[in-house]
């Protein structure tokens, strides 16, 4: 079977689900409630950075579009009916194997401290799993 035969078996529901969840992980994780001031410090943002005069459906959609994709991907991994603990299993493998090491690299060579790694590798780690158990869990 090959990829266009694949992606319409797909369950897109879960999928969208699953990365809508990922998507509110990140608003509450890099929100005051959680790791804001230390990730604005830490990325030498000005207090009104987020004031700023960015194109906010392009940062929030574009994010989206990606964890879609990312998301996606996680569920071609997993196959059409992972149990709960292959699931979270998988996801915590692929958050700190290929996501949070692909952001530390990056991290490494814009010369970010350790703390950021923590948090933006810790997010994607968090979204990688709850992500995993959510195709699992959904029918």
């Amino acid at each position: 079977m090959n990829l266009i035969q694949i992606l319409p078996q797909l369950p897109w529901i879960k999928i969208l689900i699953a990365s809508a969840v990922y998507f509110i992980i990140g608003t509450l994780w890099y929100s005051r409630i959680l790791f804001s001031k230390w990730w604005m410090a830490d990325n030498k943002f000005p207090k009104d950075f987020m004031k700023a005069k960015m194109n906010m459906p392009l940062v929030f959609g574009g994010s989206f579009l990606l964890m879609v994709l990312a998301v996606t991907n996680l569920a071609l991994l997993l196959g059409p009916r992972p149990d709960m603990q292959f699931a979270i299993m998988a996801g915590a493998l692929i958050g700190v194997g290929f996501m949070a090491t692909t952001v530390g690299v990056g991290h490494l060579y814009t010369r970010k401290p350790v703390r950021l790694f923590l948090i933006d590798g810790g997010y994607h780690v968090i979204g990688m799993i709850a992500s995993a158990a959510l195709l699992s869990y959904l029918k």
